[in-house]
């Protein structure tokens, strides 16, 4: 299902934030843009802090549909000793979306979360 198309002739996209747990490592940002780079995704905006070998990396991505979604968030758990937990953020772009993706984001975001998938 998509949630952008075209609005003037230009394509639109939705604002996502997805946040990353994982160790405090070198090379592991890089890991992280580098996916979404080779996604085609623009990133509008990026926070990392770092605790105790611990890092936290909020992302905010322009997302086209939930199939690009899902791409990027596949390709995060690809990362060899990656983030170990991924949460997408329900922000207001989410809010507005959902009920044009039915329940397919929530599952999302759960499995994103490490939760089960629901039935």
């Amino acid at each position: 299902m998509l949630w952008a198309g075209e609005k003037d002739g230009l394509p639109v996209s939705y604002p996502v934030k997805i946040t990353l747990l994982c160790d405090d490592r070198f090379g592991m940002l890089k890991q992280i843009t580098a996916l979404i780079s080779d996604t085609h995704t623009n990133i509008r905006n990026i926070e990392a802090r770092s605790q105790n070998g611990q890092a936290s990396v909020d992302v905010v991505l322009e997302i086209a549909d939930l199939k690009h979604l899902q791409k990027i968030m596949d390709g995060v758990r690809q990362i060899p000793r990656g983030p170990r937990r991924a949460e997408i953020a329900e922000d207001i772009a989410l809010r507005e979306l959902l009920p044009l993706a039915g329940t397919g984001l929530a599952r999302l975001a759960a499995v994103s979360a490490g939760k089960s998938r629901a039935t």
